[in-house]
């Protein structure tokens, strides 16, 4: 029973901290290109008004690397220590927004490398104090952060991010990362029965580790299954960061301070209830986590990219732009359900790759989720590194092309996959056979 209580403690503890770092992370991507811009408008010289997009590829990229060590270092380095070292990592990067400048900021989405309905809490009170101040355009980041400025600020038409916003909201960011910080730190360590990387397991050398990485790589299944996990991360990079631009490029969205946030709502209600749904589902139906759910997110996906598409000036990823959409403009009622169709995808495509890793290679289940990592980050560093470049219809055609060709690999994987898992169970059955 006391096991059981310190199991659940250290679930707890582990879903709080790491609802915190994704709070803090995932709701500053949503706005993190249009702040840059807002802060190169001002400040030119400080950093570039693509920086936003670039260091989030940064980010990408490093991770895409890290994820080949990681099964590795886990080895010599303990679950709580690593859990405090990258938490910290995202402290960092929120922190250098009370000093920006490009050296800074890109070494700390390097770093970054190695739970939206709060967030979405967050950048609502953060608007409703400014706007209710009146200090949407006009304090400089010279007079709080000892910058020397010679450019003339004059008001824009686009939503505008002022420097009062962008230093509240990512205080605010910091300091529910710091909590995650804390949280990790404080995390209860002791062994438990029956853990799966316990220290009186057997540990095997760094060069054993990379060999079962490398023997993971080149099977064919991750091979195939790289489809899907590139289509992750274009998926993922696209609804983060491009989309939410979008929404503060659009000059005639100026006045609809709030869209972020309710993006923000959105995507979090959408990720709630689709975990409950498969959950439930998967008690039900044998394999719900499969084939179903792949076709139920990439459906999903696609519908999304289609509904945004229409909705969204075609050059509004790249700059502030008046063009108006292909056929009507986005309101709260239709950012809110783009979002939640958003978070209900989302939710659906991690869940198949969570349950194709854990089956695929059941003797290589961590290094085939850090190879689904790996080339989730290499497709989502390489759309944002061409982001400053592509029209929403770059990213319409990506995406679908990338969805259906995903979805035709998963199912040849899966159903390789399973038809294997079923010749395994007959002959345990015919082996476990009593004779007559």
């Amino acid at each position: 029973m006391a096991s059981s209580r310190f199991e659940l403690l250290c679930i707890v503890l582990l879903g709080v901290g790491q609802m915190c770092i994704m709070t803090g992370y995932d709701t500053q991507s949503f706005i993190l290109e249009s702040v840059i811009h807002s802060v190169n408008e001002r400040y030119p010289g400080l950093i570039s008004k693509y920086a936003g997009y670039y260091g989030q590829a940064v980010c990408w990229g490093t991770y895409m690397i890290a994820t080949i060590f990681t099964p590795s270092l886990l080895n010599y380095l303990s679950p709580k220590m690593t859990l405090f070292l990258g938490s910290l990592c995202y402290t960092l990067f929120q922190i250098g927004f009370f000093f920006l400048n490009s050296y800074y900021y890109y070494i700390t989405s390097a770093l970054m490398g190695v739970g939206m309905l709060l967030g979405g809490g967050i950048l609502a009170l953060v608007f409703a104090l400014t706007s209710a101040s009146g200090s949407n355009h006009g304090i400089y980041l010279n007079d709080t952060l000892n910058f020397n400025s010679t450019i003339p600020f004059t008001e824009e038409k686009e939503r505008s991010f002022s420097d009062k916003e962008i230093l509240l909201m990512y205080a605010a960011f910091a300091a529910v990362t710091i909590f995650a910080n804390i949280t990790f730190l404080v995390m209860p360590s002791k062994e438990v029965d029956n853990c799966i990387e316990g220290r009186n397991k057997n540990k095997t050398t760094f060069i054993e580790q990379m060999h079962r990485m490398y023997s993971a790589f080149s099977s064919r299944k991750t091979m195939l299954l790289s489809a899907v996990f590139v289509n992750l991360g274009l998926w993922t990079s696209f609804w983060l960061s491009v989309y939410p631009t979008t929404l503060t490029f659009n000059i005639n969205l100026s006045e609809k301070i709030y869209l972020p946030a309710i993006y923000s709502v959105g995507v979090g209600t959408g990720e709630i209830i689709m975990g409950f749904f498969i959950a439930s589902m998967s008690k039900r139906k044998k394999d719900f986590g499969l084939q179903p759910t792949m076709t139920i997110g990439c459906s999903l996906a696609c519908l999304t990219i289609l509904l945004i598409t229409v909705s969204t000036p075609v050059d509004s990823p790249m700059r502030p732009t008046a063009q108006l959409p292909l056929l009507f403009q986005p309101n709260r009622i239709i950012v809110f359900l783009i979002a939640l169709m958003i978070g209900l995808a989302d939710s659906a495509l991690n869940n198949v790759r969570t349950v194709i890793c854990a089956i695929v290679m059941p003797d290589r289940r961590a290094q085939t989720f850090s190879i689904s990592k790996f080339y989730q980050a290499l497709g989502g560093s390489v759309l944002l590194f061409l982001s400053s470049k592509m029209t929403i219809y770059h990213y319409t055609c990506i995406l679908l092309v990338s969805s259906i060709l995903a979805t035709v690999t998963f199912f040849h994987v899966a159903k390789k996959t399973q038809k294997m898992e079923r010749k395994f169970t007959v002959e345990q059955l015919n082996r476990n056979r009593v004779p007559l």
